[in-house]
């Protein structure tokens, strides 16, 4: 074991759990896609990002009452990204 072993086990215990989930996520599909056969399905990584999603979508239902208002809001945020991509 090296110091560059050392320094990546610390970063990715100090890295946010949310973070490391979105960068297996990305690694997952980036594989299947170019796998030549299907890939074994990551079971813990997929049920924590469902759980997540779950949550989130429960958060918006309950704070801005309802599907309808949800989706304004969403569709708000999506405009305000684009003008700010824009703008840059």
């Amino acid at each position: 074991m090296d110091i560059d072993d050392i320094l990546a086990d610390v970063s990715r215990e100090a890295e946010p759990q949310e973070s490391r989930d979105l960068q297996e996520l990305t690694r997952a599909w980036v594989a299947e896609r170019v796998a030549p056969e299907i890939l074994p399905y990551p079971d813990a990584l997929m049920e924590r990002v469902l759980e997540r999603i779950k949550r989130q979508v429960q958060f918006f239902s309950v704070n801005l009452g309802g599907k309808g208002r949800v989706r304004a809001w969403v569709n708000s945020r999506r405009a305000q990204y684009m003008l700010m991509r824009v703008v840059d």
